[in-house]
């Protein structure tokens, strides 16, 4: 048998040199990580919904072509008025867990005329989670960006919304998700005169 392997993209690392307001000259060092964990349906929706599901029962989840950021597709969510409308991945993505280790976990959601708030976050299925909320735009694409610090007993991870109460059963759209190692942007200060090797 043969047994092939894929290794991790190498992280995209940008160096700029700018300055703190003090005036003390810097480089900003931003640090990328480049592997979705999640599959190419639970991120992009093309071929299908993925394994993403409804949580509580109410919404419903589709394909849609109405909006996408990426590609031609998106997820629809269909909310029901004055209903706990919730959503997320039922594949959890294998974790290693390191104390206190950094995950981002993102998501783009389209216009909304009703500005809904969405929950969004990273789930790591032992009861722990990060999911703050995000007031979507009536008129342009909402970017939700969470970062997770590991937890203690932390082995799987997967991603869930909610929407509480909304203000109107119009759909919402959500695309280009995505769970990555790190935190994206990660912002490292040093020394101009005393650079790191």
């Amino acid at each position: 048998a043969t047994v092939s392997f894929t290794p991790p993209a190498v992280p995209l690392v940008t160096a700029t040199a700018t300055t703190l307001s003090s005036g003390l000259p810097v480089i900003q060092i931003d640090v990328t990580g480049q592997d979705n964990l999640l599959s190419a349906d639970d991120a992009s929706f093309e071929g299908s919904i993925g394994t993403w599901h409804a949580l509580a029962g109410s919404e419903t989840l589709s394909q849609s072509t109405a909006w996408s950021y990426d590609g031609s597709h998106s997820l629809e969510i269909a909310l029901v008025t004055g209903a706990l409308n919730q959503w997320g991945t039922s594949v959890t993505y294998p974790f290693q867990y390191e104390n206190g280790k950094l995950m981002t976990a993102i998501a783009i959601f389209g216009p909304d005329p009703n500005a809904n708030v969405v929950n969004f976050g990273i789930d790591d299925n032992v009861g722990g989670s990060d999911t703050p909320a995000f007031q979507l735009s009536a008129t342009q694409n909402t970017i939700a960006v969470v970062t997770w610090s590991a937890d203690s007993n932390a082995t799987e991870l997967g991603l869930n919304a909610y929407v509480a109460s909304p203000v109107a059963s119009a759909p919402i759209y959500m695309d280009a998700c995505g769970i990555f190692p790190g935190n994206l942007g990660y912002e490292l200060e040093v020394l101009s005169d005393n650079p790191v090797a």
